[in-house]
């Protein structure tokens, strides 16, 4: 890894929730439009692809709503959660029936879901798998979960524990390029769809 890269994902990954998000107001413009993030897009026409209109889905870690923006000519039940409030403040997207603070290291949503997303969220310097029994018992017993997890230095998979937890089974995963830094380096993320283990 250059120093270029190292540096780039220390300022990323080094930071609290709140260090890094309390005072980003310009995430759309310097991370959607600028840097070409696109998991959220993935995610959106993973939903669509796979789940009818009408079904309830949970945006864990929505942010400012990017999963729901890229759902708005359908018709979903789409309720966010988000650790930061301030992030929700600055919520874009007017298609969600709920925005509301929750952190899934701490308890399970408030109720199940067949369909959830996880994007930026299950990642390096975010969240780790001390989070898996949360998620399983938030999915319904037929439910799946698409989550972008990072693979820069090592692979979340395997660096957060994802592959040793007990709660949660792996259906597939994908690895795509999710963004360009300004200074041209390629980052790429798993996209990763989970079911809840049978057993549990």
């Amino acid at each position: 890894m250059t120093n270029k890269e190292q540096k780039w994902l220390d300022e990323v990954y080094d930071k609290s929730n709140s260090e890094l998000y309390d005072e980003w107001d310009n995430y759309h413009e310097q991370v959607i439009k600028g840097l070409g993030w696109k998991c959220h897009t993935i995610a959106a026409k993973w939903i669509a692809d796979n789940f009818p209109e009408g079904t309830e889905v949970a945006d864990i870690g929505c942010g400012n709503g990017q999963v729901g923006l890229g759902l708005a000519e359908h018709d979903y039940k789409i309720d966010g959660y988000d650790l930061n409030l301030k992030m929700l403040e600055r919520f874009i997207a007017t298609n969600y029936r709920s925005i509301s603070k929750h952190d899934i290291t701490e308890k399970a949503l408030p109720k199940k879901y067949k369909c959830i997303t996880a994007i930026g969220v299950l990642t390096k310097g975010h969240v780790n798998s001390i989070a898996a029994e949360h998620l399983a018992n938030s999915l319904t017993n037929n439910g799946l979960l698409f989550c972008s997890m990072s693979k820069h230095d090592g692979d979340w998979f395997y660096d957060g524990g994802w592959n040793a937890q007990s709660y949660l089974d792996v259906v597939n995963i994908t690895p795509v390029h999710s963004l360009t830094t300004p200074e041209g380096i390629k980052t790429y993320h798993n996209m990763v769809i989970w079911r809840k283990k049978a057993r549990y």
